[in-house]
């Protein structure tokens, strides 16, 4: 089958950083931009709202803070319907490693897996008085996604 792939980047703003835009020349795409101005779990949930609306069969959602380089194209080929990239977090500390895991940074999903669960895709669980993140948009995502009987791979 050939995937028909739409490519979403988050920002802050309309300027991919360089490493971004020369990764997304090298394969000739134009991706859908979504501005982050306040919250990255609405801006992921609203990537998501608008390619379930399209007709394309996988979303790429990258993070504009990801810098990819020729390591990053087993993202867009890889087998499975959630693969994702690893990534080293602020502060320098790995973040999201290894199968089963799951790291929304640089993600790849099939149209079946989002439509598998239920929204709000992302969202953070917190505690009792809200002040304090107990598990990441990116971690509660992988749990639905393992309820929901779908695997995730780290490329």
């Amino acid at each position: 089958m050939v995937k028909k792939v739409h490519f979403t980047v988050l920002a802050h703003d309309f300027k991919l950083n360089l490493a971004m835009q020369q990764w997304l020349n090298g394969y000739r795409i134009v991706p859908h931009i979504i501005i982050d101005r306040h919250n990255i779990v609405s801006a992921r949930n609203s990537a998501v709202e608008q390619f379930l609306a399209g007709t394309g069969t996988h979303l790429v959602l990258l993070d504009n803070g990801v810098w990819p380089n020729h390591t990053t194209a087993p993202l867009l080929d890889a087998d499975g319907e959630v693969v994702y990239m690893g990534h080293i977090a602020t502060g320098g500390h790995p973040a999201h490693l290894g199968d089963g895991n799951l790291g929304c940074a640089a993600v790849r999903f099939s149209r079946q897996a989002l439509e598998a669960i239920k929204p709000p895709w992302f969202e953070c669980e917190y505690n009792a008085t809200g002040s304090k993140v107990l598990k990441c948009d990116c971690s509660v995502l992988r749990d639905k996604l393992h309820a929901a009987g779908l695997g995730t791979h780290m490329v």
